[in-house]
């Protein structure tokens, strides 16, 4: 394998990192909406999916081990970091209730009446 590869699938691996990290800091800075910064979350995933395949494969042929493969390891942690981050946040927000059915009124919420009888 070559060390061009191996340091282009490293910058890969880091630009979806850093993909990762500005959707957030984007919305916040209000650059963009929430559907953009999901939509970039997104993405970086899939970018980091199919990084972390490609650094496994190069290390796998990368011969002999040394720099090379070095670099297709850290690829391998900052792309697999990349992918693990907005899987683990859809584990943990398919597990709490969704976001509509939280009230912000604590004195007099509201009355959920078409839906009690779908719960009951």
């Amino acid at each position: 394998m070559s060390v061009r590869l191996a340091l282009l699938t490293l910058v890969i691996a880091t630009g979806a990192l850093l993909l990762l990290f500005a959707s957030g800091v984007g919305y916040q800075q209000e650059t963009w909406s929430l559907k953009v910064a999901f939509t970039m979350v997104r993405w970086a995933a899939y970018i980091g999916i199919a990084t972390s395949l490609l650094a496994l494969v190069g290390i796998a042929l990368a011969r002999p081990v040394g720099r090379t493969t070095a670099m297709f390891g850290a690829a391998l942690v900052i792309a697999g970091a990349t992918a693990f981050v907005p899987w683990r946040w859809k584990q943990v927000a398919s597990s709490v209730p969704p976001i509509h059915d939280v009230t912000t009124d604590t004195q007099d919420p509201p009355r959920f009446v078409a839906i009690l009888p779908l719960r009951a």
